[in-house]
């Protein structure tokens, strides 16, 4: 069984060895870039991703999902960071 992760009309499937470094990377990526609430916010959110964390297999969030931000500007910086 693998994971899924979605936004933007879009979807991208991984198995668990897959997902386990795709989550690994992103983490230490945003970790070592957060400097913002919102910021440690989503880095939080990806670690609960780790299949440490909850178990293989049940790991996955909607982009679509996320708290963005409440203005235009807040939501533009957010995506910008995220990309």
């Amino acid at each position: 069984m693998g994971n899924t992760f979605h936004g933007g009309g879009r979807s991208l499937s991984m198995s668990n060895g897959g997902t386990d470094v795709f989550v690994d990377v992103l983490v230490l990526a945003v970790s070592d870039l957060a400097e913002s609430v919102w910021e440690y916010r989503f880095a939080t959110l990806l670690t609960l991703q780790g299949h440490g964390a909850v178990g293989r297999g049940v790991v996955g969030f909607d982009l679509e999902e996320i708290d963005w931000g409440g203005s235009a500007g807040e939501r533009a910086t957010a995506k910008n960071f995220v990309l």
